[in-house]
């Protein structure tokens, strides 16, 4: 129902997004022209063999009955993934939660260690505020095109996915910030990068299912990955 042409720029959106996504694990310990050589070459070797085995009528995982409505597998799973063994691969930033975070983190205590070249003491939290709210506010409005463009056409399946996306982003920032006050024990303040982190974590969990499901499920999917998602940080 649509143009080829822009059917294939769609798609290549996502594998853009996708690689973006992956390379956000090695941010400051990768230089421009290897991480544009890896792109390139990941792209074509690991990123558009998954998408043809999920999303085509001929892939394999797409005859087994994998559903993948707007990527959940595809770009979400496949890039966190990748990010993981390129991190490990990169090994960690200098002073990243090492044994002299986790020291000062289980006493409740500055760290010493750090001098001030490291200009940071902590590390919980993002350096940037302003731009943390505005980067998920972005994605919050970019990805209303990513899910519910994804039906490929103006029909009731990407409404569905529309309203879901949205439903599913409020239950993930509202449960987060509970979560982040009351077991943080920061009552009476909620932090806004929490708030952000909820956001993203329910948005990315909602993506695969995001045309298949009803909006009281959608809320479901919002609380339970932003629920595990907190737990795991």
């Amino acid at each position: 129902t649509i143009p080829n042409f822009l059917y294939g720029i769609y798609q290549c959106m996502f594998a853009g997004l996708t690689a973006a996504l992956l390379v956000g694990s090695v941010a400051g310990r990768l230089r421009f022209r290897t991480m544009c050589i890896f792109v390139f070459i990941w792209t074509t070797i690991v990123y558009c063999p998954i998408a043809h085995w999920v999303w085509s009528h001929e892939g394999w995982a797409y005859r087994l009955g994998v559903l993948d409505f707007a990527g959940g597998i595809v770009v979400h799973a496949n890039a966190g993934f990748a990010g993981l063994a390129l991190a490990i691969f990169m090994r960690g930033r200098f002073g990243y939660k090492d044994w002299r975070w986790r020291i000062c983190h289980l006493f409740k205590t500055k760290n010493p260690f750090y001098t001030a070249k490291h200009k940071k003491e902590y590390w919980d939290l993002g350096h940037n505020v302003p731009f943390i709210i505005l980067g998920t506010s972005l994605l919050w409005f970019g990805w209303f095109g990513f899910n519910a463009g994804s039906a490929e056409t103006a029909d009731g399946q990407a409404v569905v996915a529309f309203i879901n996306t949205h439903f599913a982003a409020c239950s993930g920032a509202v449960t987060w910030g509970v979560l982040d006050t009351v077991l943080e024990g920061r009552f009476q303040r909620v932090s806004a990068v929490s708030i952000c982190a909820g956001i993203v974590a329910a948005m990315a969990c909602m993506t695969a299912g995001s045309g298949f499901v009803q909006p009281p499920i959608a809320v479901a999917y919002g609380v339970a990955a932003s629920t595990m998602s907190y737990l795991s940080t």
